[in-house]
């Protein structure tokens, strides 16, 4: 969800780390509705940010069948300094009408720490949401919810954007967030309104 809003400054984030920029990537023909997806990066040996060479990797599949989408995939995070922990997701969508669809997603990642370096807080996110457009307008609502392996840090995220597409180069968006944090000892809501333009030249 974070990478279909425009803002998402306050959505949970999916905890993986193998980066895009260096990736070697296939994607399989469609076998029957199944697609199989691969990717992985040679790092380290003059990247600053690795101590050692790493190969981080990414595996995925999705199968698709009349109206529904079903997704798993997962990252090595071999590539993260902190914790190689793998990171597991699955998602589930469905094309209600033409201009409707649905979904829910679930990922986690396993918290690790070796006593030598900074452990990550293992992480669990769950999500349901839903687009629908009419026209030359887009609609979109998620709830997310997000709780961390280590204490009792707990976060949920009501996301509503509405969208119009101006021209094939301009489209404007609003976007609102209502954010709720509860860690055990506090408990914080936060709110958001954004208002924006994108431009393709």
């Amino acid at each position: 969800m974070i990478e279909f809003y425009e803002v998402a400054e306050y959505n949970t984030e999916l905890d993986y780390t193998t980066g895009e920029g260096d990736l070697i990537q296939y994607v399989s023909p469609s076998f029957g509705g199944l697609t199989l997806h691969g990717a992985f990066a040679i790092q380290g040996d003059g990247d600053p940010d690795y101590d050692k060479k790493a190969y981080p990797y990414q595996l995925g599949a999705k199968y698709s069948v009349d109206m529904v989408t079903l997704a798993v995939a997962m990252d090595s995070n071999d590539g993260d300094t902190a914790s190689s922990e793998n990171t597991y997701g699955v998602n589930v969508s469905a094309d209600i009408l033409d201009n409707l669809t649905v979904g829910a997603l679930y990922s986690m990642r396993g918290a690790k720490d070796d006593g030598l370096l900074p452990g990550t807080e293992g992480q669990k996110n769950a999500q349901v949401y839903a687009f629908y457009t009419l026209g030359a307008n887009q609609f979109a609502a998620s709830y997310e919810m997000s709780e961390q392996d280590k204490g009792d840090e707990e976060a949920d995220v009501l996301t509503l954007q509405a969208l119009h597409n101006v021209s094939d180069n301009l489209y404007v968006y609003t976007e609102g967030y209502l954010r709720n944090d509860d860690d055990g000892a506090t408990d914080e809501d936060t709110t958001q309104l954004a208002l924006g333009a994108v431009y393709y030249f």
